[in-house]
Parts: C-alpha cells; structure tokens; sequence
C-alpha cells in the first residue's frame, strides 16, 4: 500500500516524465521567469510581481536499511532520516516552491524539477521539468489550480512552458466547476505545520498534500497524502530557503 500511495504522490507532483534533457537550473527563476509563467497560466497579477521568494526541497535516490536489507528510496538532503549512503547515487530531485510579492493575492508556484546525478557532479543534468502548478499562498497552505507544461521540443507547435487547459479548465472555459462554485477542476492543497504566511519563514515542512478535485482514485472524495506515512520521514518535503527574488 505504501508503495502506491508513493506512486501516487510522485505522479501527483508530476515527476514521472520522459527522461530527456532540459536546459534548466535554479539559477535561471528569476522576475522574468516567474512572471512569464503566471502569464502563461492567465494570471492578471503577473505584470504586478516585484519579488518574491524560492524555496526548494532538495532530495535525491538513497538507501534506507529495513530487516538487514538496503532498500531504495528517495530521502531530503536536509532530513535527519537514517539512510546507508552508498554512493550509487542514480537521480535527484529538486522540488521548487516560489511565493511572489507585489500583487495583493499571494500568487504561489510550484516547480518538480528531475537530475541525472547529484548537483555539484560532473554527471548533474536535469532529464525533466514540471508540469508548474500555479495557485496561491496563505498562513500554513498553499493551494494550486492551474497547470503550465513545459515543451523542450517543438511539438504539435508547442514549446516553452504552456498553459495545460485541458487540465486546469471545464468546457466552458472556466477554471470553477458551473455546477459547483466551490469546486476547481484541478484543485491540490499543501498543508504545512506552520501558520505563519509561508514567505517569511526560514524554511517549512509539508505535512499533508490532499488532492481535493476529482480524480480516479477516489472519485469525488478528496486523495490524502500523509508525508510522514508515505515516506516513513515527516521530513521528507522540507523546504529550505534558496534566496530572494528582487525586480532588476
């Protein structure tokens, strides 16, 4: 059970793409950057953006010692979990949370980047990007609603990062559900332990992640991901900050 629900939660934050290589690293989120993104998901706030903030869970492929056998698993580079350490480190992940400033609704994104390697090896090249949830953030939460995919290939014209409309909106164009205003076609909640407002904080963990739209899992009853049950590690999405975003 566990190992599904792990499967569940990597598909969710859409990290199982087709290992190609992107040109893409930390350095390149900038102003522009983000403001590009939110512009590309139709958000009117995104010529608003004067700053904001990144943050990034840094984990990587690592063993773990259960009944005297090494088991695979994928471990935060800042947990205090137990692991053996072998060096055959195969992939690495970087897990990329930007809170923004400047508009008055809290504008969030959330970024799953995938490396061949460790960073700082010679062999270190991301194989895969995205897809960028686009939402907002609060005291404790961060709620997503849009998706953006990134294309480092021209296909059927497409290429960059492009608004998925397909999956962040109903037939009538709308990202509300006409028959339920409450609800989103793709609707994900991040839930911390923290209640203070996310961006000011040093770093954060994630303790939950519910999938509160409809899905094929559990029809209309909402997806719930306890991080600590799912990776035996409470610590597992622990987001550190990275640096400030400041407009040129």
């Amino acid at each position: 059970m566990r190992n599904i629900l792990f499967a569940m939660l990597i598909l969710l934050l859409a990290l199982g793409c087709k290992p190609t290589e992107f040109a893409f690293k930390d350095d390149d989120i900038d102003i522009e950057f983000v403001k590009n993104i939110l512009a590309v998901a139709k958000e009117d706030a995104a010529d608003k953006i004067t700053g904001g903030h990144i943050f990034v869970a840094p984990l990587y492929d690592n063993f773990i010692e259960r009944d005297g056998i090494g088991e695979k698993t994928i471990v935060n580079q800042n947990s205090t979990k137990q692991r053996l350490d072998l060096p055959l480190i195969d992939k690495s992940y970087e897990l990329f949370i930007i809170t923004t400033e400047g508009s008055a609704t809290n504008e969030a994104i959330f970024i799953p980047a995938i490396f061949k390697g460790l960073k700082g090896t010679t062999s270190y090249k991301c194989i895969g990007l995205g897809s960028a949830l686009i939402g907002k953030y609060g005291p404790g939460e961060l709620v997503f609603y849009k998706k953006v995919r990134y294309y480092a290939k021209k296909k059927k014209g497409k290429l960059g990062w492009v608004y998925d409309k397909k999956a962040s909106e109903f037939k009538n164009g709308s990202i509300i559900d006409p028959f339920d205003p409450s609800k989103t076609k793709f609707n994900v909640l991040f839930q911390t332990a923290d209640t203070a407002f996310i961006s000011e904080l040093p770093h954060f963990s994630i303790t939950t992640i519910l999938q509160l739209s409809d899905n094929r899992f559990g029809g209309k009853k909402p997806l719930v991901y306890n991080i600590a049950s799912v990776f035996e590690d409470a610590e597992a999405l622990r987001f550190d900050s990275l640096r400030t975003l400041k407009k040129m």
